[in-house]
């Protein structure tokens, strides 16, 4: 079984070349060959909400199976933190 990055951005617009595109962008084409490479949608990411990430956070884990590696850019490493801090 190969073994799942999970990649959660920063905040702010995250359209092509915005926020954490282009570093999930490279990193998902370095990586595919070896990891499942998942970078989940969060809500509202011009207006983040700590709960509401936790949230997402939670159903994305939820789905996945076998060894994760979390990755954080930003925000997403913060909310990382605090996540696995609680």
């Amino acid at each position: 079984m190969q073994k799942t990055v999970l990649f959660i951005h920063s905040a702010g617009p995250q359209g092509g070349g915005e926020g954490s595109s282009n570093l999930s962008a490279y990193l998902e084409r370095e990586l595919r060959n070896q990891y499942n490479f998942v970078c989940p949608k969060m809500p509202n990411p011009e207006n983040p909400e700590y709960i509401l990430w936790k949230k997402q956070l939670e159903k994305e884990l939820d789905k996945l199976n076998g060894d994760v590696i979390l990755v954080g850019h930003s925000l997403g490493g913060s909310v990382l933190l605090k996540y696995l801090s609680e």
